[in-house]
């Protein structure tokens, strides 16, 4: 072999190696855009399932001004990580960071408010291949539902 053939297969190495880079960065810039969308949306779903899970199973004849204890600690759990007890220990949102207020109580705009606070996460792109963590937010949740009046009406 003449040595402008191994001069020629040096080149297509490095061309490739160049061209696979790039080809992996914009791939994994992909995932990490989408995974970052699914968790946006994830806890979105999962805020709306607390709220409308609260409105139905609230007991509104103490009249409190907010859900507490239990009913609290539950609305707090279906919003963090899905489930109504025992969540765990490793998601990025805790129930302890999970707000519920109802601000309206006795108006005709009682409703249920339920937020997720914002969370981040690390990019894989900008942790493997810039040599630091680039974070990336997911904006807070806020979810509110009314509570229509359970009072039944009387009979004319």
């Amino acid at each position: 072999m003449t040595r402008s053939g191994v001069r020629e297969r040096g080149s297509t190495v490095v061309e490739a190696a160049l061209t696979l880079s790039l080809f992996l960065t914009i791939v994994f810039g992909v995932f990490d855009f989408a995974w970052v969308l699914f968790q946006q949306q994830t806890y979105a779903h999962q805020a709306r399932t607390a709220v409308r899970w609260a409105v139905v199973n609230l007991d509104d004849t103490a009249g409190a001004a907010a859900p507490s204890g239990t009913l609290l600690s539950e609305i707090q759990s279906l919003a963090a990580c899905g489930q109504l007890s025992n969540c765990p220990t490793g998601t990025p949102v805790q129930p302890g960071q999970v707000t519920v207020s109802r601000p309206d109580i006795g108006t005709t705009q009682d409703r249920i408010v339920v937020t997720i606070p914002q969370t981040s996460y690390v990019a894989l792109v900008g942790a493997r291949l810039l040599g630091g963590g680039q974070t990336l937010s997911l904006s807070s949740i806020t979810v509110s539902l009314p509570i229509e009046n359970t009072t039944p009406i009387p009979n004319l």
